[in-house]
Protein backbone atom coordinates (compact mmCIF):
# COMPACT_ATOMS: atom_id res chain seq x y z
CA UNK A 1 0.00 0.00 0.00
CA UNK A 2 1.17 3.54 -0.78
CA UNK A 3 -0.09 6.95 0.26
CA UNK A 4 -2.33 9.06 -1.96
CA UNK A 5 -4.80 11.94 -1.76
CA UNK A 6 -7.43 9.41 -0.75
CA UNK A 7 -5.29 7.67 1.85
CA UNK A 8 -3.52 4.39 1.30
CA UNK A 9 -4.12 2.66 -2.04
CA UNK A 10 -2.58 -0.43 -3.67
CA UNK A 11 0.81 0.11 -5.26
CA UNK A 12 0.54 0.77 -8.99
CA UNK A 13 -2.96 2.26 -8.71
CA UNK A 14 -3.35 5.99 -9.06
CA UNK A 15 -5.80 8.75 -8.26
CA UNK A 16 -7.76 10.74 -10.81
CA UNK A 17 -11.24 12.22 -11.31
CA UNK A 18 -13.96 10.70 -13.46
CA UNK A 19 -14.13 13.71 -15.78
CA UNK A 20 -10.52 13.20 -16.83
CA UNK A 21 -11.02 9.54 -17.71
CA UNK A 22 -14.36 9.21 -19.55
CA UNK A 23 -16.71 11.36 -21.58
CA UNK A 24 -19.95 12.51 -19.97
CA UNK A 25 -22.93 14.05 -21.80
CA UNK A 26 -26.20 15.69 -20.82
CA UNK A 27 -29.58 15.68 -22.49
CA UNK A 28 -32.37 17.84 -23.82
CA UNK A 29 -36.02 17.87 -24.81
CA UNK A 30 -37.26 18.73 -28.30
CA UNK A 31 -40.23 21.08 -28.41
CA UNK A 32 -43.35 19.08 -27.60
CA UNK A 33 -45.45 21.43 -29.75
CA UNK A 34 -43.62 20.47 -32.93
CA UNK A 35 -45.04 17.16 -34.26
CA UNK A 36 -42.13 16.57 -36.65
CA UNK A 37 -39.82 16.14 -33.65
CA UNK A 38 -41.87 13.23 -32.25
CA UNK A 39 -44.21 11.59 -34.76
CA UNK A 40 -42.86 8.27 -36.05
CA UNK A 41 -39.68 8.84 -34.07
CA UNK A 42 -37.26 5.92 -33.92
CA UNK A 43 -34.56 7.26 -31.58
CA UNK A 44 -34.85 6.11 -27.96
CA UNK A 45 -35.33 9.16 -25.72
CA UNK A 46 -35.17 8.53 -21.98
CA UNK A 47 -36.79 10.41 -19.14
CA UNK A 48 -36.22 9.51 -15.46
CA UNK A 49 -39.64 7.83 -15.41
CA UNK A 50 -38.29 5.11 -17.71
CA UNK A 51 -35.80 4.16 -15.00
CA UNK A 52 -38.06 4.52 -11.97
CA UNK A 53 -40.75 2.35 -13.58
CA UNK A 54 -38.51 -0.44 -14.83
CA UNK A 55 -35.73 -0.48 -12.23
CA UNK A 56 -33.61 -2.85 -14.31
CA UNK A 57 -29.87 -3.04 -14.76
CA UNK A 58 -30.26 -3.08 -18.56
CA UNK A 59 -32.83 -0.97 -20.37
CA UNK A 60 -34.12 -2.45 -23.62
CA UNK A 61 -36.02 0.62 -24.78
CA UNK A 62 -37.57 3.95 -23.79
CA UNK A 63 -41.27 4.79 -23.67
CA UNK A 64 -40.91 7.82 -25.96
CA UNK A 65 -39.02 8.23 -29.23
CA UNK A 66 -37.86 11.30 -31.12
CA UNK A 67 -37.01 11.86 -34.77
CA UNK A 68 -33.63 12.75 -36.25
CA UNK A 69 -34.91 16.29 -36.67
CA UNK A 70 -35.95 16.41 -33.01
CA UNK A 71 -32.46 15.32 -32.02
CA UNK A 72 -30.91 17.94 -34.29
CA UNK A 73 -33.12 20.74 -33.00
CA UNK A 74 -32.53 20.11 -29.29
CA UNK A 75 -29.64 19.83 -26.86
CA UNK A 76 -30.16 16.06 -26.61
CA UNK A 77 -27.03 14.07 -27.45
CA UNK A 78 -27.00 10.66 -29.12
CA UNK A 79 -24.75 8.19 -27.34
CA UNK A 80 -23.84 4.56 -28.08
CA UNK A 81 -25.40 1.44 -26.63
CA UNK A 82 -23.93 0.13 -23.39
CA UNK A 83 -23.46 3.56 -21.88
CA UNK A 84 -24.40 4.39 -18.26
CA UNK A 85 -27.48 6.56 -17.68
CA UNK A 86 -27.62 8.32 -14.30
CA UNK A 87 -30.63 10.39 -13.27
CA UNK A 88 -29.22 13.67 -11.98
CA UNK A 89 -32.24 15.91 -11.37
CA UNK A 90 -35.21 15.63 -8.97
CA UNK A 91 -34.96 11.83 -8.89
CA UNK A 92 -31.26 11.31 -8.32
CA UNK A 93 -29.27 8.11 -8.41
CA UNK A 94 -31.25 5.78 -10.69
CA UNK A 95 -28.88 3.96 -13.04
CA UNK A 96 -29.31 1.78 -16.11
CA UNK A 97 -27.31 0.53 -19.10
CA UNK A 98 -28.94 1.16 -22.49
CA UNK A 99 -28.89 -1.64 -25.06
CA UNK A 100 -29.41 0.54 -28.14
CA UNK A 101 -28.21 3.96 -29.26
CA UNK A 102 -30.19 6.55 -27.34
CA UNK A 103 -30.47 10.05 -25.93
CA UNK A 104 -32.06 11.53 -22.79
CA UNK A 105 -33.82 14.59 -21.49
CA UNK A 106 -31.97 17.08 -19.32
CA UNK A 107 -32.46 15.03 -16.16
CA UNK A 108 -29.47 12.79 -16.84
CA UNK A 109 -25.71 12.56 -16.84
CA UNK A 110 -24.61 9.82 -19.22
CA UNK A 111 -21.20 8.18 -18.88
CA UNK A 112 -19.70 6.81 -22.08
CA UNK A 113 -17.25 3.91 -21.59
CA UNK A 114 -14.06 3.73 -23.60
CA UNK A 115 -11.35 1.22 -24.49
CA UNK A 116 -9.73 1.56 -21.08
CA UNK A 117 -12.79 1.57 -18.82
CA UNK A 118 -15.60 -0.79 -19.73
CA UNK A 119 -19.23 -0.27 -18.74
CA UNK A 120 -19.16 -3.03 -16.10
CA UNK A 121 -16.25 -1.48 -14.19
CA UNK A 122 -17.83 1.98 -14.46
CA UNK A 123 -21.18 0.65 -13.21
CA UNK A 124 -19.49 -0.79 -10.13
CA UNK A 125 -17.67 2.48 -9.52
CA UNK A 126 -20.88 4.49 -9.92
CA UNK A 127 -22.76 2.42 -7.35
CA UNK A 128 -20.13 3.31 -4.75
CA UNK A 129 -20.72 7.03 -5.43
CA UNK A 130 -24.53 7.22 -5.35
CA UNK A 131 -24.78 8.49 -1.77
CA UNK A 132 -22.08 11.10 -2.41
CA UNK A 133 -23.88 12.19 -5.58
CA UNK A 134 -27.12 12.65 -3.61
CA UNK A 135 -25.29 14.72 -0.97
CA UNK A 136 -23.74 16.95 -3.64
CA UNK A 137 -27.14 17.69 -5.19
CA UNK A 138 -28.60 21.15 -4.57
CA UNK A 139 -31.25 23.46 -5.97
CA UNK A 140 -34.14 25.67 -4.88
CA UNK A 141 -36.85 24.01 -7.00
CA UNK A 142 -35.54 20.42 -6.99
CA UNK A 143 -32.18 18.83 -6.18
CA UNK A 144 -29.70 18.38 -9.01
CA UNK A 145 -26.05 17.46 -9.25
CA UNK A 146 -24.18 19.63 -11.73
CA UNK A 147 -22.03 18.10 -14.42
CA UNK A 148 -18.97 19.89 -13.05
CA UNK A 149 -19.50 18.43 -9.56
CA UNK A 150 -20.04 14.99 -11.02
CA UNK A 151 -16.94 15.21 -13.20
CA UNK A 152 -14.92 16.09 -10.12
CA UNK A 153 -15.70 12.83 -8.30
CA UNK A 154 -12.60 10.88 -7.32
CA UNK A 155 -11.73 7.87 -9.43
CA UNK A 156 -9.16 5.23 -8.52
CA UNK A 157 -7.49 3.60 -11.49
CA UNK A 158 -6.27 0.01 -11.02
CA UNK A 159 -3.30 -1.38 -12.90
CA UNK A 160 -4.29 -2.47 -16.41
CA UNK A 161 -4.14 -6.24 -15.94
CA UNK A 162 -6.62 -6.03 -13.04
CA UNK A 163 -9.07 -4.15 -15.26
CA UNK A 164 -8.69 -6.79 -17.96
CA UNK A 165 -9.11 -9.70 -15.54
CA UNK A 166 -12.13 -8.03 -13.97
CA UNK A 167 -13.86 -7.64 -17.34
CA UNK A 168 -13.21 -11.28 -18.25
CA UNK A 169 -14.72 -12.45 -14.96
CA UNK A 170 -17.71 -10.13 -14.74
CA UNK A 171 -18.86 -9.76 -18.36
CA UNK A 172 -20.50 -13.24 -18.60
CA UNK A 173 -22.53 -12.47 -15.45
CA UNK A 174 -23.79 -9.17 -16.83
CA UNK A 175 -24.61 -10.80 -20.17
CA UNK A 176 -26.66 -13.44 -18.36
CA UNK A 177 -28.60 -10.70 -16.58
CA UNK A 178 -29.20 -8.90 -19.88
CA UNK A 179 -30.45 -12.09 -21.55
CA UNK A 180 -32.79 -12.75 -18.62
CA UNK A 181 -34.28 -9.26 -18.97
CA UNK A 182 -34.95 -9.89 -22.68
CA UNK A 183 -36.61 -13.21 -21.85
CA UNK A 184 -38.78 -11.60 -19.18
CA UNK A 185 -39.91 -8.94 -21.63
CA UNK A 186 -40.78 -11.56 -24.27
CA UNK A 187 -42.73 -13.67 -21.76
CA UNK A 188 -44.55 -10.59 -20.45
CA UNK A 189 -45.66 -9.60 -23.96
CA UNK A 190 -46.79 -13.17 -24.64
CA UNK A 191 -48.79 -13.27 -21.41
CA UNK A 192 -50.42 -9.88 -22.11
CA UNK A 193 -51.43 -11.06 -25.58
CA UNK A 194 -52.79 -14.45 -24.54
CA UNK A 195 -54.53 -13.69 -21.24
CA UNK A 196 -57.42 -11.60 -22.66
CA UNK A 197 -58.08 -14.29 -25.27
CA UNK A 198 -58.11 -17.00 -22.61
CA UNK A 199 -60.43 -14.95 -20.39
CA UNK A 200 -62.84 -14.27 -23.27
CA UNK A 201 -62.87 -17.88 -24.48
CA UNK A 202 -61.19 -17.13 -27.81
CA UNK A 203 -58.46 -19.55 -26.80
CA UNK A 204 -58.81 -22.69 -24.74
CA UNK A 205 -56.23 -24.81 -23.00
CA UNK A 206 -56.42 -28.52 -23.74
CA UNK A 207 -56.99 -30.72 -20.71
Amino acid sequence: MVRSELGEIPQGWHFSIIGDQVETVGGGTPSTTEPSYWENGDIAWYSPTDLTKAKTLFSIDSEKKITSLGLQKSSAKLFPKYSLLLTSRATIGEVTINTKNACTNQGFITIIPNEKFNVYFLYGWLLTKIEIIKMLASGSTFPEISKSNFRGLDFLIPVSHILQNYEQLIKPIYKKIENNIYQIQTLTKTRDALLPKLMSGQLRVKE
